[in-house]
């Protein structure tokens, strides 16, 4: 029997986009794709956004991982998409919204992805979640209670940032 791929080795394989590898580990690790890693508690699939190729994010979506986890460090994986550091953060952001991950949940700073894109100034972020049906009247539940528009507008983002959610009403 092979040995048992430890945390670095299905790292590796996720920023490599190494599939074989991945399709390896599937098959020895229980918690691999749709769990959590023993190091860190953090979901496989929210690795993979951090720091995959999309192909690897689409090999887990096509497994059925979950999507509407809790995360212990308030990064839903909206949030980890919009915050995403690759080009493809956008194709990223569709692919786990058509695949059903939760529009409005509330994470870090109990920001919504919504709330999150505004304070990003992420203009394309927001295009995608209002889209896909994004509730943009929630409010955080902490602090000054603020929809997306009002944290834009504290947080200095640009004129069309606030236009855009303006124009939602």
């Amino acid at each position: 029997m092979p040995p048992m791929p430890d945390y670095d080795v299905i790292i590796g394989a996720i920023v490599a986009g190494d599939i074989d590898a991945l399709e390896d580990c599937a098959l020895i690790v229980e918690s691999f794709p749709a769990g959590r890693d023993d190091f860190t508690n953090r979901t496989w699939i929210a690795h993979a956004v951090d720091c995959g190729p999309l192909p690897v994010i689409a090999w887990m979506l096509a497994r059925g991982v979950p999507l509407d986890f809790e995360s212990d460090e308030g990064w839903p994986i909206l949030h980890c998409a919009i915050d995403r550091a690759h080009p493809d953060k956008h194709e990223v952001l569709r692919a786990l919204i058509a695949a059903g991950a939760p529009l409005d949940v509330h994470g870090f700073n109990d920001w919504t992805p919504a709330h999150l894109a505004a304070a990003r100034h992420d203009l394309e972020s927001l295009r995608i979640l209002r889209a896909a049906g994004a509730d943009f009247g929630v409010r955080t539940r902490i602090d000054d209670f603020a929809t997306p528009l009002e944290e834009a507008k504290h947080l200095g983002a640009p004129d069309e940032i606030v236009r855009f959610l303006e124009s939602i009403g």
